[in-house]
C-alpha cells in the first residue's frame, strides 16, 4: 500500500482501551478506524480506576507477603532470643513453644494476684532477686514487644498515623509518671487487665531499651556470672536490632536535562532556592501584564528565603500593591506561593543559629538529617558531633522535610541558579544553558518500549496504555508510514491523578443528590418527565436563591417553566469560550440576557456602578468561588481565560497528555519537529463531544436512544475519528458559528457542517462494516495461583466427594449453610437464633447465638467450622505440605479425538497453578500430547478470540465442565460479564458443539486484521 504522509491519526486513549482513526484529510476519506481492548494495569480495573480506588495489582500480594516475612522474622528473632537464654540457664531446657507454656503454668502459681505474671516479673526484677527462670521469663517477654520505632522519612499518611501514635506514647508517659512507675512493666504490672486493656496501648522503643538497661543494672548483681557486659550486649542487639530499609535510590528519575544524573532531593538547599526563584521570577501582574521589578523582586525573594510560603494577599501587602491587584497565577486557583522550606524550618529549630551557618554547614546539617534513618539515630549522630545544645537536638528531632524528588538534578539546577539569580525565568535560562534541549531529538522509526523512552513512568495503567498504544501505532506507521499530524485525547481520568479521580467522585455523588432532589422536586411541580435542561434550571435557581442576578428580580417556578421569562445564561459568552460547564452558567431574565448578549458582566454591566455592585452582592452569596470569579472578571482576564480556553481545546497541558504527547513525539523527534513544524496535538473532551453532538455520530452505535452508548467498544473509534478532524481551524469554525447562533437568539450551535460532504455515512459504514475489535489475551503466569484459604487434609463422604473443613462468619453465611456447620450444638444454637431473627442471617453480626458456660457466662458465635466440598491440590514439601483450592483457569487445551471414525472435541482446562507448577518444573506450559487417537487443535485463554457462525466472538470464561465449557460474547460488547443475558448475549456452550460447528480461534491484530491462530 503506497504511504500516506499527510494523514491525520486521531486517538482516543483510556484506562483500557485505545480508539484509533486514520484520515486522508486531502482526499476526504477515512482510511482505518480500529479500537484495541485490554485489561487495566491496575487492581479493580476500570470502574475502581475512575473513582481513584485502584491499586497496584499487586499490592494485596506484597502486603500479605510482608505480613508473612514479619512473622518468621518475629518469630526467628524469639527463637534466637530464647536459644540464647536457655543456653545460659535463664529459660528451661526443651522445644520453645512447650518449654514456655509450662514455666507460666508453674509461675501463675507463684503469683496469682495479677494474671499478667511477666509484667509482675517485670517490676519485681528492678527491686528484688528473681530466680533465674523468673529473670529469663521477664526478658523474654520485654523481646516480644518492642514499640515503635520512627521513621522520619515516611510519607504524608504515614506521618497522620505517626501523630495518632505519638499521642498514645506521650499519654502513657503522663499516665507512667503520674503513677509513679520507673518502667514499662512496672506500670503495666499495676494495672487490671480485665478493666483497661494493655495491648492496645502505643509504646515507644526506648522505653523498651530504658527497662531493659534498667533490669540488667537491677539483676547483674545477684547472677554475675550470668549477666556479664558481653552477655548484655548480646542479647540486646538480638532483641533490638532492626534492618535498615532497603536502598531504593535506583528508583529516582533521571534529569530531565542531563540523562546521566538523578533528579535533586526537594529536601536540598539548592533545589529549594531554585524552586524560589522559578516561582518569583515568573510572577506577573494580571492587570497590567508586567513582571515584577527588580527591587520588588529582591524584597519578594528576602522574604521566601526564611518563610514556608506567603499568600498572595501577602505578598501584595509586602510589595505594597493595593488590595484589587491580582497575580495572573492566581486565575488558576493558586492561593499561596512556596518559599524555602527546608531554611524556615531548620531556622525554626535553632533559632538564630541556623542564620549564624556558613553554607557548607548547613549543608552538612541537611545531609546529616537525610542520612539518619530514624530519630534515634540523627540524635546519636548530633550527640557525636558534639556541636548542639541538648535544647537544639530536640528542636531538631521535629524538623520534618518533603520527601520527594524535582525533575532536575543538582547538577543542572547549579548551572541554572545564577541565571535565576539575574531575574531570568526558568525558560530563558534553559535556552542560554542548555539550548540542546529545545532542539528536535533525532527522528525514531517506531516507538520503542515504553519504560526505555519514559523511565520515569510509576503509573501502571498508564504504562500499560501506552504499551498497548505502541503496538498499534507502530503496526499503523509499518503499514502506511508516519503520520502527518497526531491528534491524541485522554480519557478524563487518565488526566487526573488519583487524589483528584477520588475528590472528583465525591463532587459527582454530590451532584447526583443535588439532581435526584431537584428531580423530585419537579415531579411534586407537575412536571411528568423532567429533562436534563429543566434539572438544571432547578439547580442553578436553587444556586441563585430563586433570585435573577442580573436584575434582582425574584423567580418563582411558574416563571421559570410555565412561562418561560428566564434563561440559562453563561456568564462568558459561550461563542467566545466554547465553554459549556455548570461553572459558567446562571439565570437571567430574558430583557438583561439580551442587554448583556455577547458579553461579560463586566463589559455589559461594569460601567454603571448602581446596576454592577447589586449584581456582584447577589453573585457572592452563591458561595460559587468560580463563578464569582468569572462575574467579576476584567477584559485581561477575560482574554486570559479566553486564551486559555482556545489553547485548551488543542494543547491540554495536564501530566498524562504531555506525557503521550512526548512518548507519540519521538516519530517526530518531539512534538515539534526539526522545522519548527508542531506534530503531536492534545485535544480536550468538551468540544469533541459538541462536534460528535452535532454531526450525529453518536447514533452510529446508539440509533435508538440520545446520547452516546457506552455498551460498544467500537464507540472508541467513532471518538478518534472525531478527533481526527477536530483541527484547529475546525475549532475556529465552531466558535464563529456559536457565536452567530447566540446573535440569532439561539441557545447553541444547532447544526454545523461536516468535515467534508459524507464524513458522517463514512464513518457509520468503517465503524458498522469494517471496525473489528481486537482484545489482548489473558495468558500472563503472574497472578493468584489459588484461594488464600489454608485446608486440612481432605476427607470423603460416603458418595465419595472430597470435603474440607472452613471457618467462616456466621453472619456471611446463608440459611442453607447452617446444616454443614460441623459442631451439633453450635449448628442447633445458630439455627435457634436465626429462628428466632426472622430467618435474616445478617443479624447474627449484631444479635450471635451465644453457648453459655459452666460459670454462667454467655459467648457469641462468630465465626463456625463448616464443611466444604471442594477439590484441593497439595503444595509444598515436608512440614511446608498443604492443601488448597486452585484459583482461575489459566487456558484450555483443545484436542480432536477420534472414536470409532467420528471426531469429538474436547477442552482440558488448566489451572494457573498447575501452569506455573509446569513452568517451574521445566516442563511446557501447553502440553500437546494427550494421548493416541488425539490431535491437539489450539489453546484459549480469556479474551482470545473464535470465529463461530459468521461472527467474531470474545472468551470470557473457561470451566472444566462438560469436556470443557466456553463462555462467550461478541467481540465489540463492551459490558460487563452480569449485564449480559445468557443465552442472549452471553453464550455457553461445550467445546465440542463450538468446534463441530466451524469454531476457530483466530488471532486479532492492534488495526483489527483477523489471521489464522497458530499454537
Amino acid at each position: 500500500m503506497p504511504e500516506i504522509t499527510n494523514y491525520v491519526l486521531g486517538i482516543d486513549l483510556g484506562v483500557r482501551s485505545v480508539g484509533l482513526a486514520l484520515i486522508d484529510p486531502e482526499g476526504r476519506q477515512l482510511v482505518n478506524t480500529a479500537v484495541r481492548v485490554f485489561p487495566a494495569g491496575v487492581e479493580g480495573g476500570e470502574s475502581a480506576f475512575e473513582v481513584g480506588k485502584e491499586t497496584s495489582r499487586n499490592a494485596d500480594r506484597r502486603k500479605n507477603r510482608l505480613a508473612r516475612r514479619q512473622t518468621e522474622r518475629r518469630a526467628r528473632r524469639g527463637r534466637k532470643i530464647f536459644y540464647l537464654l536457655q543456653g545460659a540457664g535463664l529459660l528451661p531446657p526443651g522445644d520453645p513453644h512447650l518449654a514456655l507454656k509450662a514455666l507460666d503454668r508453674d509461675l501463675s502459681r507463684s503469683y496469682p494476684p495479677h494474671p499478667g505474671v511477666p509484667y509482675t516479673l517485670r517490676a519485681k526484677a528492678l527491686d528484688t532477686a528473681l530466680a533465674p527462670y523468673e529473670l529469663g521469663r521477664a526478658l523474654y517477654h520485654l523481646a516480644q514487644r518492642r514499640g515503635f520505632l520512627s521513621n522520619r522519612r515516611a510519607p504524608v499518611k504515614d506521618d497522620e498515623d505517626a501523630g495518632k501514635v505519638k499521642f498514645g506514647i506521650e499519654s502513657l508517659s503522663s499516665a507512667m509518671r503520674a503513677a509513679g512507675a520507673r518502667t514499662l512493666g512496672e506500670y503495666f504490672s499495676q494495672v487490671d487487665p480485665h478493666d483497661s486493656r494493655i495491648r492496645t496501648r502505643y509504646t515507644d522503643r526506648k522505653m523498651y531499651l530504658t527497662e531493659f538497661d534498667a533490669i540488667c543494672a537491677a539483676q547483674a548483681p545477684h547472677h554475675p556470672q550470668t549477666l556479664t557486659p558481653e552477655f548484655r550486649a548480646e542479647l540486646k542487639q538480638a532483641i533490638f536490632h532492626q534492618r535498615p530499609l532497603k536502598d531504593q535510590s535506583h528508583l529516582i528519575g533521571a534529569c530531565t536535562l542531563i540523562p546521566t544524573e538523578k533528579r535533586a532531593p526537594l529536601y536540598h538547599l539548592d533545589f529549594q532556592r531554585f524552586r524560589l526563584l522559578d516561582k518569583v521570577n515568573n510572577l506577573r501582574l494580571a492587570d497590567s501584564e508586567r513582571y515584577l521589578t527588580p527591587e520588588e523582586r529582591q524584597k519578594l525573594v528576602a522574604a521566601l528565603s526564611i518563610q514556608e510560603s506567603l499568600t498572595y494577599a501577602k505578598v501584595r501587602e509586602l510589595l505594597g500593591l493595593p488590595k484589587s491587584a491580582k497575580f495572573s497565577i492566581e486565575a488558576g486557583g493558586e492561593k499561596k506561593i512556596l518559599g524555602n522550606v527546608t531554611n524556615a524550618r531548620f531556622a525554626e529549630a535553632l533559632n538564630l543559629r541556623w542564620d549564624q551557618m556558613v553554607r557548607g554547614e548547613q549543608d552538612a546539617l541537611v545531609a546529616l538529617w537525610a542520612a539518619a534513618p530514624d530519630d534515634e539515630s540523627f540524635q546519636a549522630r548530633l550527640e557525636e558531633t558534639g556541636a548542639y545544645s541538648p535544647e537544639e537536638i530536640a528542636g531538631l528531632l521535629t524538623v520534618r522535610l518533603p520527601d520527594d524528588y524535582g525533575g532536575f538534578s543538582l547538577a543542572a539546577i547549579r548551572q541554572l541558579l545564577p541565571k535565576l539569580e539575574e531575574g531570568l525565568t526558568t525558560g530563558q535560562a534553559r535556552k542560554e544553558v542548555f539550548p540542546e534541549s529545545f532542539a528536535a531529538a533525532e527522528p525514531q522509526d517506531r516507538l520503542p518500549p515504553v519504560l526505555d523512552a519514559l523511565p520515569e513512568l510509576r503509573n501502571p495503567a498508564v504504562t500499560r496504555t501506552l504499551t498497548e498504544l505502541r503496538k498499534a501505532v507502530n503496526e499503523l506507521v509499518r503499514r502506511y508510514g508516519k503520520p502527518g499530524t497526531i491528534q491524541i485525547e485522554l480519557a478524563r481520568d487518565l488526566k487526573r491523578n488519583k487524589k483528584d479521580r477520588q475528590a472528583l467522585t465525591d463532587q459527582n455523588r454530590e451532584n447526583e443528590k443535588k439532581r435526584e432532589k431537584a428531580r423530585a422536586e419537579l415531579l411534586t411541580f407537575g412536571l411528568t418527565q423532567p429533562s436534563r435542561r429543566d434539572i438544571e434550571k432547578y439547580i442553578l435557581w436553587e444556586e441563585c436563591a430563586r433570585m435573577c442576578p442580573y436584575s434582582g428580580r425574584p423567580i418563582s417556578l411558574h416563571a421559570l417553566y410555565q412561562e418561560p421569562q428566564f434563561d440559562i445564561e453563561h456568564i462568558i459568552p459561550h461563542s467566545r469560550s466554547l465553554d459549556d460547564s455548570f461553572q459558567n452558567k446562571t439565570l437571567c431574565l430574558r430583557e438583561y440576557n439580551h442587554r448583556k448578549h455577547n458579553r461579560t458582566p463586566w463589559e455589559a454591566f461594569g460601567g454603571n456602578p448602581e446596576e454592577w455592585e447589586p449584581m456582584v452582592a447577589r453573585v457572592k452569596k452563591f458561595g460559587n468561588k468560580n463563578k464569582l470569579k468569572r462575574f467579576e472578571m476584567r477584559e485581561t482576564e477575560t482574554a486570559e481565560l479566553l486564551e486559555q480556553f482556545s489553547s485548551n481545546q488543542l494543547n491540554d497541558t495536564r501530566y498524562m497528555s504531555k506525557l503521550a504527547g512526548k512518548y507519540l513525539g519521538l516519530l517526530y523527534g518531539g512534538t515539534v519537529d526539526v522545522t519548527g513544524t508542531q506534530r503531536v496535538f492534545a485535544c480536550a473532551g468538551g468540544v469533541t463531544a459538541m462536534l460528535r453532538r452535532m454531526w450525529g455520530l453518536d447514533r452510529i452505535l446508539n440509533v435508538d436512544a440520545p446520547g452516546k452508548s457506552r455498551e460498544d467498544h467500537r464507540h472508541h473509534a467513532v471518538d478518534a475519528a472525531t478527533v481526527a478532524v477536530a483541527s484547529r481551524r475546525m475549532i475556529q469554525l465552531l466558535a464563529t458559528a456559536a457565536g452567530q447562533a447566540e446573535a440569532a437568539g439561539q441557545r447553541r450551535v444547532k447544526s454545523f457542517e461536516e468535515p467534508w460532504p459524507g464524513f458522517g455515512e463514512q464513518l457509520r459504514v468503517a465503524i458498522l462494516d469494517s471496525t473489528t475489535v481486537s482484545h489482548k489475551p489473558e495468558r500472563k503466569l503472574s497472578g493468584a495461583l489459588h484461594e488464600e484459604t489454608l485446608y486440612g487434609r481432605p476427607k470423603q463422604d460416603a458418595a465419595g466427594k472430597n470435603w474440607v473443613h472452613i471457618r467462616k462468619p456466621v453472619h456471611l453465611l446463608k440459611e442453607k449453610d447452617i446444616e454443614q456447620i460441623v459442631d451439633p450444638t453450635i449448628r442447633e444454637r445458630v439455627r435457634l437464633q436465626v429462628g428466632l431473627l426472622g430467618g435474616d442471617m445478617k443479624k447474627l453480626e449484631r444479635e450471635p447465638a451465644t453457648l453459655e458456660t459452666a460459670d454462667g457466662r454467655r459467648i457469641p458465635i462468630k465465626r463456625v467450622r463448616i464443611r466444604l466440598v471442594a477439590q484441593t491440590r497439595v503444595i509444598g514439601q515436608g512440614p511446608r505440605q498443604r492443601n488448597v483450592i486452585p484459583g482461575d483457569n489459566h487456558h484450555m487445551e483443545v484436542v480432536a479425538v477420534q472414536k470409532k471414525g467420528k471426531t469429538a472435541y474436547v477442552g482440558h482446562v488448566v489451572s494457573r497453578l498447575e501452569a506455573t507448577r509446569r513452568h517451574a518444573a521445566g516442563e511446557p506450559v501447553v502440553r500437546k500430547e494427550h494421548g493416541p487417537d488425539t490431535e491437539f487443535l489450539f489453546t484459549l485463554s480469556e479474551a482470545d478470540m473464535v470465529v463461530w457462525k459468521g461472527k467474531l466472538w470474545r472468551v470470557r470464561g473457561i470451566a472444566d465442565q462438560s469436556g470443557g465449557r466456553l463462555t462467550m460474547s461478541e467481540a465489540s460488547d463492551a459490558r460487563m460479564k452480569r449485564e449480559l443475558k445468557p443465552g442472549i448475549d452471553l453464550m455457553t456452550n461445550n467445546v465440542h458443539t463450538v468446534c463441530s460447528t466451524g469454531g476457530q480461534k483466530v488471532r486479532v491484530t492492534a488495526l483489527g486484521d483477523i489471521r489464522e491462530a497458530h499454537d
